[in-house]
């Protein structure tokens, strides 16, 4: 049996680390976000969201995860805060300073080190609060599966930049 004590201070620390990442999501708009480059910015946050949110919902749906801590219980039993709004903060600042210029092995660097500290973040969640459990899940399939969308997110970007540019007679967006 738990005491309701120890109940309300786990509850305390969940409402904090959410508090957290949508801080920390509205500070990298604010410092990481050029002004010139917020059309950028909002498409790779839009198409990351596009992944995060089904693919969280699926996850959650099918059992692989459970989050007994979440913002809209009645709603969703998916967590509303790192599937539609930190993960793809976090990724659209992480691909809008992609090294495209790079040799692909500085590129592929980059990519394990944004998406492995998104990743261990995630199971210091994990581990430390009720917000994210895996039942049939690791951190390697969770690794994978941020990898695969910031991929995504990054190449959906590249193509629809490249083509406004082509149209624009080489003008950036």
């Amino acid at each position: 049996m738990t005491d309701g004590k120890g109940e309300i201070q786990k509850m305390t620390l969940e409402r904090g680390v959410l508090v957290a990442a949508w801080l920390v999501s509205f500070a990298v708009i604010l410092l990481a976000v050029p002004r010139n480059r917020l059309k950028e910015a909002f498409i790779l946050f839009m198409s990351a969201q596009v992944i995060t949110w089904p693919a969280g919902l699926l996850l959650v749906e099918l059992d692989f995860m459970t989050h007994p801590v979440r913002e809209f219980p009645i709603a969703t039993r998916s967590n509303f805060t790192f599937n539609y709004f930190f993960y793809p903060m976090v990724s659209m600042a992480a691909n809008l300073y992609y090294p495209v210029n790079a040799s692909k092995w500085k590129q592929t660097v980059y990519q394990i080190v944004a998406v492995g500290g998104l990743s261990g973040v995630m199971q210091l969640v994990r581990i430390h609060t009720f917000l994210i459990d895996h039942v049939k899940f690791n951190w390697l399939l969770s690794f994978l599966i941020m990898f695969l969308a910031f991929n995504a997110t990054r190449k959906y970007a590249e193509w629809y930049f490249g083509g406004l540019r082509r149209r624009e007679g080489g003008n950036s967006a």
